[in-house]
């Protein structure tokens, strides 16, 4: 092998280094990372946590946040809602009231919620705290 060739592979092996760097880098770039755990107590919101939880769930997982909701009681539709979301919505969490207590977790009140941008915006507000 004379000097050319050798640059030539020596320059490849450089290139493959650079990329690969890169590429790990991208990728972990792209990985949603875990921020914690946001808690949705809701109660008679079955108006609106179907449109919220289509809108806001996905953008906040993608973000790395685990979201529970937690019905407090409601004597409306929610539940049934809840339940049939928790099929469709991949790691959409229920929980029972007084379940959450040993985790830290942002929590966010929406009992009684009639809008689903009303929600929107009591969750983004919760955590720019």
């Amino acid at each position: 092998m004379d000097a050319g060739e050798l640059n030539l592979v020596l320059a490849f092996l450089a290139l493959g280094t650079v990329l690969w760097i890169w590429a790990g880098g991208l990728i972990e770039a792209f990985q949603p990372r875990d921020y914690g755990r946001i808690v949705l107590r809701v109660k008679n919101c079955g108006a609106s946590i179907e449109g919220l939880a289509r809108n806001l769930l996905p953008r906040l997982q993608a973000e790395g946040w685990l979201i529970s909701v937690v019905d407090a009681g409601s004597d409306d539709d929610t539940p049934q809602i809840l339940h049939r979301l928790k099929k469709i919505l991949p790691g959409l969490e229920e929980h029972i009231p007084g379940d959450m207590q040993a985790e830290p977790f942002v929590e966010v009140n929406l009992s009684y919620l009639k809008d689903s941008r009303e929600g929107y915006r009591l969750v983004r507000q919760e955590l720019a705290k």
